[in-house]
């Protein structure tokens, strides 16, 4: 589940009034200030972010701003936007002097997806944007955008305090001089570990409204409960503070709304489904940096992403790396990876096959008295534990886990 931002609020924004697009009664641009603020003090920070990478120049420079204000915001606004039922309803948030103007409302949706997208450390951002400004002979400039908070300033920054202690804590399991990959799968692993799926807001008998948390990095670090929008924009938040490139990803799985991540490891782009990893609270890696052509068997990319580029790179797929793709249904080769993995003290078995080999491998697997019958000669006598197992038939995936 989704909490759906740009596309609702277009709708929004265009009414009445443009949703809190109030114009001066000029017929000339305000003054300006000849000495324009320098608005680039943080750009280290977010220059290689993947929205803000692929904006025009103009729509970078009011990116430039936005962040700027939000990141030293410790003041509060009240101001007024208009709903959709044409009442005027007061929110709390900040209000941005742009360093020129937007024209149009399409740019400012895309300003407002690409801030949001590339920034999960800005959690208390509500999903409400408004904008003002002037006429000047029948064109229309915008020149103040208006960005909403959840919380007012002393809870923002108790929450960033608490957000960043988690991060630092999930962060610190990653050992020294780890690689792209090790640390991607480590704080992967953290994060699920961390983090139950909340059906309660999926399903709506908990309103948004009443768990906004549960859409951002900080209802999966902090509160322990999420939907696919905070698992997605937690993983964000752990792999940029790690220096890999990663990004939001919005579309549809099974039919519904969904979002997950992509992310770069040495040069190359993946896709990750942290969510779609954690079923029912038991760990896998079938959704572990697929290709477009393989995420696209259960996940449809939408078409309002930004920054969201071709994934056709297989050499960090998690199965290929830890040497669990198969390609056969020979027995003695199946119990001699499910004995490895055992041998080294794991409590989980994952196994990848091609599509010729899964029917007869999870067969099988499925007999755990013959499973056991070839395994356990691997294991130096040792036995193989009582296990349950889960199979995904579009990725002819099986994962054992041992029954506690």
């Amino acid at each position: 589940m989704i909490r759906r931002t740009a596309a609702a609020l277009l709708i929004t924004a265009l009414l009445c009034t443009l949703g809190g697009c109030f114009f001066l009664p000029s017929v000339t641009p305000p003054d300006t200030d000849n000495d324009t603020p320098d608005y680039t003090a943080y750009i280290d920070e977010y220059r290689d972010r993947r929205c803000y990478r692929v904006l025009s120049s103009h729509l970078q420079s009011l990116y430039n701003a936005l962040y700027t204000a939000v990141t030293e915001c410790n003041t509060d606004t009240v101001f007024s936007v208009q709903s959709e039922d044409g009442q005027m309803q007061e929110h709390t948030g900040i209000k941005v002097a742009l360093p020129s103007p937007l024209t149009n409302a399409e740019d400012a949706q895309t300003l407002f997806y690409a801030f949001t997208t590339d920034n999960p450390q800005f959690f208390f951002l509500g999903n409400t944007y408004s904008y003002e400004g002037y006429r000047v002979d029948g064109t229309d400039y915008y020149d103040t955008f208006c960005l909403t908070f959840l919380m007012d300033t002393a809870a923002r920054e108790e929450a960033a305090h608490r957000l960043e202690d988690a991060v630092t804590d999930v962060l610190a399991t990653v050992p020294e001089n780890a690689d792209d990959y090790t640390t991607e799968r480590i704080l992967h692993d953290a994060l699920t570990a961390r983090v139950s799926y909340d059906r309660e807001v999926a399903e709506g008998t908990v309103s948004a409204a009443q768990r906004p948390h549960a859409f951002s990095a900080y209802g999966a670090l902090v509160d322990g409960q999420a939907v696919c929008e905070g698992y997605a924009r937690a993983m964000q938040l752990l792999l940029q503070r790690a220096a890999i490139p990663c990004t939001l990803v919005s579309g549809t799985a099974d039919g519904t709304a969904h979002m997950w991540n992509t992310v770069e490891i040495d040069g190359r782009n993946y896709h990750l489904d942290p969510t779609w990893n954690d079923a029912d609270d038991k760990l896998q890696h079938t959704f572990f940096n697929l290709t477009t052509e393989e995420i696209a068997r259960t996940h449809t990319v939408g078409e309002d992403n930004l920054g969201v580029d071709t994934c056709t790179a297989t050499e960090a797929n998690f199965y290929t790396v830890e040497g669990w793709q198969l390609t056969t249904f020979d027995r003695s080769l199946i119990a001699e990876a499910v004995a490895k993995q055992v041998a080294n003290g794991a409590d989980m078995v994952e196994l990848r096959f091609t599509a010729d080999t899964f029917a007869t491998a999870q067969l099988f697997i499925a007999n755990s008295r013959r499973l056991r019958q070839y395994t356990d000669p691997f294991l130096a006598g040792e036995s193989l534990w009582d296990y349950s197992y889960r199979v995904n038939e579009d990725y002819h995936t099986i994962a054992l886990y041992k029954e506690i």
